[in-house]
């Protein structure tokens, strides 16, 4: 491939390289350069120096800021990150008149409803795939490594596993996308068919200057979707739906929106409610809880009506969804283990509360963590609220990436206002111990991690899943008991 055909002439401020060269490859990180590689250096203050290469790359691509070696081409951009999820969607050959993709953003529920969306399609021979926290399907086949921990890949995979669908007959593609994702425009070349908003709460604040830019970041997947599918039940919700007229899908409980839930009650297995659409009323039935949930389906049933499928069997798909693998997930024993990913405040109080709910005199036992390296100002809060709910606390490891785990258990320690935690820095063993001292018909909620099959630490990567040490802890429990 030219590199006129993947860099246009209006796209570049000056090059030192003739752009019809032809080049076979692009990376982003100096130690996969090959033969005839364009270089992409998306951060233009983190240039690699000439050792770092494996080979030297026919030519370095970045913005006008960097500081470029004598000895590699040069071109020079405006904006090198957005430059560079376009490079890669020409590339790779993305052709999005084949395929339609819908993007889910907000702090909290982008992953259930985003599958709730990606079952729906699957079962009624609409062939999808699915980009998420930490996972990504072709059809309920994982494509994803172990380690995947993303929730929006950067542009170099994310155009490959967007090309890999298309090649494999998806017409549609559901993905999660993130703050950050749009902030750094990862998905600027893709015009989304959806673009759906769940909610919007304090979070990233180690990244965004202010809940406003954080609200106007993700306003950018609302501006580049043909179709806006909008909550009105949340504050920043109802603000967004305010700046739209065309294209507009709006749904609530509380607000009656074009898709509106009524007589939400709930059942041992879940949740059911009414859902109400112009001429459309249906009993929806839940096989899991959380009213948060009320929402979520709400969401991916006006995506999947609209798009064309009948309401009758949106209902039955949603019936028989057993919710997203690590969010809300109950583990049933003598013991009830409870495994969530919550990781902000609004989806600890929302997981706390159902809890609560729940439990009814029984003891809680939680545990959780805080993830190094992130926003720090929320380990205290969550501390706050985890100690309003549980009568037996548990702190330990949770992607501590490069921070002192000592110093993330300090953080959260200020939090609490009683000293009835415990801190057990190894989170086999604090997953253990909550089972071992709990009692037959107790509560055991493990937050922080959901189905993430890893722990990230100093010392890198290792195999980590709650629910395999949930499953473990339950059987040795109940065989001594």
């Amino acid at each position: 491939m030219k590199l006129n055909e993947i860099i246009y002439e209006n796209e570049y401020i000056t090059s030192d390289i003739d752009l019809s060269f032809e080049i076979n490859s692009i990376a982003t990180s100096p130690d996969e350069v090959g033969e005839r590689c364009l270089f992409i250096l998306e951060n233009p203050n983190k240039m690699p120096s000439i050792k770092d290469f494996s080979q030297p790359p026919l030519a370095i691509l970045s913005a006008d800021t960097a500081d470029f070696p004598n000895c590699i081409p040069a071109v020079r951009v405006k904006n090198s990150r957005l430059m560079s999820a376009l490079i890669h969607s020409r590339f790779f050959g993305i052709d999005f008149d084949e395929i339609s993709v819908i993007g889910v953003t907000g702090t909290n529920g982008k992953t259930t409803t985003a599958y709730m969306i990606y079952t729906v399609l699957n079962e009624n021979n609409v062939k999808a795939g699915f980009i998420g926290t930490g996972r990504i399907e072709i059809k309920g086949k994982k494509i994803s490594d172990s380690y995947y921990s993303m929730t929006t890949p950067d542009p170099c995979k994310l155009y490959r596993v967007l090309k890999k669908m298309q090649d494999e007959g998806c017409t549609k593609i559901v993905m999660e996308v993130s703050s950050h994702a749009l902030a750094l425009d990862k998905v600027a070349p893709i015009p989304f068919e959806y673009g759906v908003f769940t909610n919007l709460s304090p979070e990233h604040t180690d990244f965004h200057s202010s809940m406003n830019d954080y609200f106007n970041t993700k306003l950018k997947l609302l501006n580049q979707s043909k179709n806006k599918v909008i909550n009105l039940d949340d504050t920043y919700g109802r603000a967004a739906a305010k700046m739209f007229d065309k294209g507009k899908i709006t749904v609530g409980a509380v607000w009656q929106g074009d898709y509106y839930a009524t007589n939400i009650e709930y059942t041992e297995k879940g949740i059911t409610y009414f859902t109400h659409s112009n001429k459309i009323c249906y009993k929806t039935m839940l096989n899991f809880h959380g009213i948060y949930n009320v929402y979520n389906s709400l969401l991916a049933s006006a995506v999947c009506i609209d798009m064309g499928i009948a309401p009758c069997l949106v209902k039955k798909s949603l019936s028989g969804f057993n919710g997203a693998e690590g969010r809300f997930e109950v583990i049933k024993g003598e013991i009830k283990a409870i495994i969530d990913y919550a990781h902000t405040e609004e989806a600890y109080n929302n997981v706390l509360n159902e809890l609560k709910r729940l439990k009814g005199n029984r003891i809680l036992t939680v545990v959780f963590g805080c993830g190094g390296e992130r926003d720090k100002t929320k380990r205290a809060k969550i501390a706050s609220l985890v100690e309003k709910y549980a009568e037996r606390i548990i702190v330990t490891e949770d992607n501590s990436r490069n921070e002192d785990p000592e110093e993330i258990f300090s953080d959260i320690q200020k939090g609490f206002s009683q000293s009835r935690h415990r801190i057990i820095k190894d989170r086999k063993e604090a997953i253990k111990e909550a089972i071992f001292s709990s009692c037959p018909g107790d509560f055991v909620a493990v937050i922080g991690k959901g189905a993430e099959e890893y722990n990230l630490d100093k010392n890198g990567y290792t195999h980590f899943n709650d629910k395999e040490i949930v499953l473990s802890a339950l059987k040795e429990y109940e065989n001594k008991t």
